[in-house]
């Protein structure tokens, strides 16, 4: 008899009353498999005031891990928990009961769709008796309504309880419960950023719990000061993250950084976005599509400010979308047009000794020419002038269409070439002359209200709390930059990024037998390589093709084996300054 009241006191931390809906710091004593359905920190106490007395239970969820503590009048119980996942939408733990009351568990929660969760728990205490609860689930209209019934079973059903939570508004949560003894339970739950409190009632008793997380939760009742989130854009930003002799990952890859922006562009706390400019090695494709990100953050009614000591003309092609551009005094503005340059090799290698043997198809094939000529051919200068002509159109037109100019043209401008800070600032290039150290007093000034300035880093990495239900279809994202090779590829200090043929097979074949994966994205930023790997991974691209969609993305380069592993994909994307062909 004290297993049973033991278990109906513990009910009701929040709307997850069930051991199907159960997760986070909520799973303790009711389903330990709960604490791995949500990565992160939780902490919660709950607190029953009842005839019988008044019921506390704190508990705690870390990653995996789960702590609870119960106590009521004297008798005090303690349960330490573990879960995993087994696959997608299946989860298992166990626990450990100690105190006043030994013993273990097990529960497991199954969510194959976003509609549908079952879950159920036994518990063995020492000297019996035995019980299992089994619990289901349903979000008939996803997270705004939430369905819920459970049975205690022991040598029958010695218990049942049913209930509903919906959500008319972000962040507020109307709940009403029953069961066996027939009576009503209403309850009412508020989150509000990195916390949540509830509280419920029913004849005789009161409970009310709160919860705090280091997510932040989804409520429309979160008011955030105003931000403004700053951007250091220095260095590279590879397609993909790359790695130390030691195995650990450094830097941010592109994807991540338009992903940070995007975050930014929808976040209505973001007032505006400051970007510290400082010489960012980036090629012309990846500079017009962090362009359009720039833009759309515009257009959403948040001005952006960049400073920089100062501007070459890809940078100044960046700056130019800003409300204000800023330039540190002394500092200049570059913008002598564009070029492309090549060192020639072969009369070097032959003082060496060294011949070549190199075999091309078409005049056009140029990458091998610094090795056979001593300067450009004319089909290789044709190419190079049409990038060339791509590449200046794609710079002046923009610039054009977002800065106008004091007594002179762009044209005039890049005639001139090079502006000291004063003569920048007088011809309109530049808005203001601010020194790094004076930037962030400059932007309140000029929003002219009170706002908090935060890393974008640090405002990218605070992931919210996520309350769906299942395993959304995904759509998986493979990188392919570097040469391509046969074997395995990867990466090294002395020949950098490389496609390997083999690699590239096992990843595509894997995706190509995920059931969940829905289409495949392949980023190519690749100058070719191996006409063998190209096919090889071709061929491998056609068998996915046939199961799912496959479509390309294409960066600064996908040219020769690049573009032939690009060619059998169901759609091709690419930026106006790719190089492609």
């Amino acid at each position: 008899m004290q297993t049973f009241l033991f278990l109906f006191l513990s009910l009701g931390f929040f709307e997850s009353s069930s051991v199907a809906t159960a997760e986070g710091a909520a799973s303790a004593f009711l389903n330990p498999a709960g604490f791995s359905i949500r990565n992160g920190l939780e902490f919660m106490g709950s607190w029953r005031i009842s005839d019988l007395d008044t019921a506390v239970t704190l508990s705690l969820s870390l990653r995996n891990l789960g702590f609870g503590a119960y106590r009521w009048r004297d008798t005090a119980y303690y349960q330490l928990s573990s879960s995993f996942k087994l696959k997608n939408g299946l989860y298992f733990g166990y626990s450990w009961d100690f105190g006043d009351r030994k013993g273990f568990g097990a529960g497991f929660t199954l969510r194959p769709w976003n509609f549908f969760s079952l879950g159920a728990s036994a518990g063995f205490p020492k000297g019996g008796p035995n019980s299992a609860r089994l619990g289901l689930g349903l979000r008939p209209l996803g997270n705004f309504l939430t369905l819920y019934g459970d049975l205690l079973y022991a040598d029958s059903i010695e218990n049942y309880w049913y209930g509903l939570s919906l959500e008319p508004l972000k962040g507020v949560v109307l709940m009403a419960s029953s069961g066996k003894d027939k009576e009503i339970r209403v309850g009412l739950e508020l989150k509000t950023g990195f916390s949540r409190a509830s509280f419920d009632y029913r004849k005789d008793e009161v409970v009310s719990s709160v919860c705090f997380s280091n997510r932040e939760y989804p409520s429309a009742l979160t008011i955030h000061r105003a931000r403004v989130v700053k951007l250091k854009l220095s260095g590279s930003y590879p397609e993909e993250r790359k790695k130390d002799f030691l195995g650990r990952t450094k830097g941010k890859s592109f994807p991540e950084l338009l992903d940070a922006l995007k975050k930014v562009r929808d976040d209505k706390s973001v007032k505006a976005l400051l970007v510290e400019m400082k010489y960012p090695a980036l090629g012309m494709a990846q500079r017009e599509e962090l362009r359009k990100a720039l833009e759309e953050i515009k257009e959403k009614g948040k001005k952006i400010y960049v400073h920089a000591e100062g501007f070459s003309m890809t940078d100044y092609y960046l700056a130019s979308v800003a409300d204000r551009i800023l330039l540190s005094p002394s500092g200049g503005v570059s913008m002598p047009g564009i070029y492309f340059r090549k060192i020639y090799l072969k009369k070097a290698l032959e003082k060496l000794g060294i011949e070549t043997e190199i075999e091309r198809v078409g005049e056009y094939k140029s990458a091998v020419e610094p090795f056979l000529r001593e300067n450009m051919s004319e089909a290789d200068r044709e190419q190079e002038s049409r990038l060339l002509d791509v590449f200046y159109s794609e710079i002046t037109e923009k610039i054009k269409a977002s800065r106008e100019f004091k007594d002179s043209s762009l044209e005039e401008l890049i005639d001139v070439g090079y502006f000291n800070s004063d003569d920048a600032l007088k011809k309109g290039l530049v808005d203001s002359l601010v020194f790094s150290f004076e930037v962030e007093d400059f932007v309140k000034e000029d929003l002219d209200k009170k706002v908090r300035f935060v890393d974008l880093w640090k405002y990218y990495g605070k992931k919210p709390y996520n309350l769906s239900w299942g395993t959304p279809p995904v759509i998986a994202v493979l990188t392919a930059e570097g040469g391509i090779v046969t074997g395995e590829g990867g990466g090294s200090f002395l020949t950098g990024t490389s496609i390997g043929s083999d690699a590239m097979v096992r990843v595509l074949e894997k995706l190509r037998k995920d059931k969940k994966v829905k289409a495949v994205v392949i980023r190519v930023n690749s100058p070719g390589g191996s006409a063998l790997a190209s096919e090889i991974i071709a061929a491998e691209i056609r068998k996915v093709k046939k199961e799912k969609p496959v479509v390309v993305s294409m960066g600064n380069v996908a040219a020769s084996g690049g573009y032939y592993i690009s060619c059998d994909a169901n759609e091709i994307l690419a930026d106006r300054t790719t190089i492609t062909g």
